[in-house]
């Protein structure tokens, strides 16, 4: 199932069209708060589910990503102990116990 988005249109209006690029900067946003939800107890298992999504595949395609190295990657930079909190980096000591273990769960 790819990527879809239901659009009303009424008459004979076409639905906009917006740039790859928009899309992209989107995409990159949505991993990357997935990646600072790893860090929250709260949101942790929606984010590892959504690593495991065919939804994460899908866009690491439209990124033009490979999976299985988007994938590895994500989850060395979590288990480093590196870890965002909205656009900012922070120290490894911030970083819970339980997010190291969900890196592990990304390969």
């Amino acid at each position: 199932m790819g990527l879809t988005a239901r659009v009303r249109v009424s008459g004979n209006r076409k639905p906009p069209e917006v740039p790859l690029e928009a899309v992209q900067s989107l995409l990159t946003r949505v991993i990357w708060q997935a990646v600072a939800d790893l860090g929250s107890e709260a949101y942790r298992a929606e984010a590892e589910d959504f690593f495991r999504s065919a939804a994460f595949e899908e866009y690491c395609d439209i990124l033009g990503w490979n999976v299985r190295r988007a994938r590895a990657s994500l989850g060395r930079f979590v288990g480093s102990g590196g870890r965002i909190s909205g656009n900012h980096m922070l120290p490894a000591q911030s970083m819970p116990a339980g997010a190291v273990q969900a890196a592990a769960s990304l390969n």
